[in-house]
């Protein structure tokens, strides 16, 4: 308890060199102290629940360093965005506080000139902040956007400057329309490679398959780790690759659709990914489920198994598995059923929000006239079903707080 408080007091109330917040007021009245004193205003946006506010307020705002920066440029205060004053703040200036702790540089006269998201040791949110003031504040820098400048250098300052203010969206839409107007081999370039890099996910774009077919010139000469490199791909194509499938499992596939799960296809017989393995697999069900091939797909499913292909896509697998409940009525492939969505069951009990396969063994149970375990069965599903949905309401609470 003596650390929270600790925490929320003004830095002056805490040591005398750090940060000298005045205390929590209508920003109207803070306004008029900066324009009195001709100073910008710094202010720390927080709330009590957030951990790295709390970093802040123990390791950042107290120093020394911190305090002479701050105290001698700018008139500081902190709100708590969720508590008096400070509600009124993040009402007005909410576009510019996309997560907490926010900080930002904003002018006598209530304009942000600069924004900083995210916890900062002291050297670095000196140095963060003395780039706003140096002309590189995310204002200054989007109004030489909008007016065309595109060199190097600016950009490389420009989308810094957006990663400080948290705002993904507009760095990635930002840095695809500069790779847009370069040829993709560009991206053998190290400037471009690093502002670039994080956002090639697609893998119908040039970009994507110009790094996948280069991806051992790109580790070896961007110096990038394999096993990272090897990730990103990874995910790009997982997307891809599920979202296709409900497309590709109708009987009407539209020839478009095709095309773009031969696209994926010849980039997976290529390059060997992660799981490129699984992906082709699951090509090769949707097609059977396309064709109604239901003791085709059940086959293959056990030479699926044998290699462990699904063995980490779960969900995946019940799918498949309800789909073959649907369509096979034989009792012995039933009993074989039965085994392995107990084994699988018996796995995911032990994560932390385990797929259900218990309505899947309480049905077959039911066919195979196992009615005491087709009641347990019945019984385990209704408890985990509330436990499962417990957690994601609970996930959902906390993410929204946030």
């Amino acid at each position: 308890m003596l650390l929270a408080v600790w925490t929320l007091l003004p830095a002056s109330a805490q040591q005398n060199e750090g940060i000298n917040f005045i205390k929590a007021q209508p920003f109207e009245n803070v306004m008029k102290t900066a324009k009195a004193q001709r100073k910008n205003i710094f202010v720390d946006c927080f709330a009590v629940w957030c951990g790295p506010c709390k970093l802040l307020g123990q390791k950042t705002f107290p120093l020394k360093e911190v305090g002479d920066f701050f105290n001698d440029k700018f008139i500081c205060i902190q709100y708590d965005v969720e508590k008096g004053d400070g509600v009124s703040f993040f009402n007005t200036y909410k576009s510019h506080i996309p997560g907490l702790p926010t900080m930002l540089v904003i002018s006598p006269e209530g304009k942000v000139i600069h924004s900083v998201v995210g916890f900062r040791e002291g050297k670095a949110l000196i140095a963060d902040i003395t780039k706003g003031l140096q002309g590189k504040s995310l204002s200054a820098l989007q109004e030489k956007y909008d007016a065309g400048e595109r060199s190097i250098d600016f950009m490389k300052d420009y989308l810094g400057a957006l990663k400080d203010a948290y705002k993904k969206k507009e760095m990635e839409t930002v840095s695809k329309a500069y790779l847009a107007d370069l040829p993709v081999e560009a991206l053998m370039d190290p400037d471009i490679w690093n502002m670039d890099k994080d956002y090639i996910s697609n893998p119908y774009s040039s970009d994507y398959q110009f790094v996948i077919n280069n991806s051992y010139n790109i580790k070896y000469k961007m110096k990038e780790s394999s096993m990272m490199l090897d990730r990103q791909m990874s995910r790009g194509m997982d997307r891809a690759v599920n979202r296709l499938l409900p497309s590709l499992e109708k009987k009407d596939v539209q020839p478009a659709t095709l095309d773009s799960m031969n696209v994926l296809r010849k980039l997976l017989l290529k390059n060997e990914l992660l799981d490129s393995k699984a992906w082709l697999a699951k090509f090769e069900i949707a097609r059977m489920k396309r064709e109604d091939r239901a003791r085709d797909l059940n086959e293959y499913l056990k030479f699926a198994k044998s290699l462990q292909l699904f063995y980490w896509d779960r969900m995946y697998l019940r799918g498949i598995y309800q789909y073959l409940n649907e369509r096979i009525d034989d009792k012995s492939v039933y009993a074989e059923w039965l085994t392995d969505l107990n084994e699988l069951q018996k796995l995911e009990n032990a994560s932390p929000l385990p797929v259900n396969f218990y309505g899947l063994i309480a049905d077959l149970n039911t066919k195979l006239g196992n009615r005491q375990e087709a009641s347990d069965a019945k019984a385990k599903f209704d408890k985990l079903e509330k436990i499962n949905n417990e957690k994601v309401s609970k996930f959902y609470e906390i993410f929204n707080q946030q």
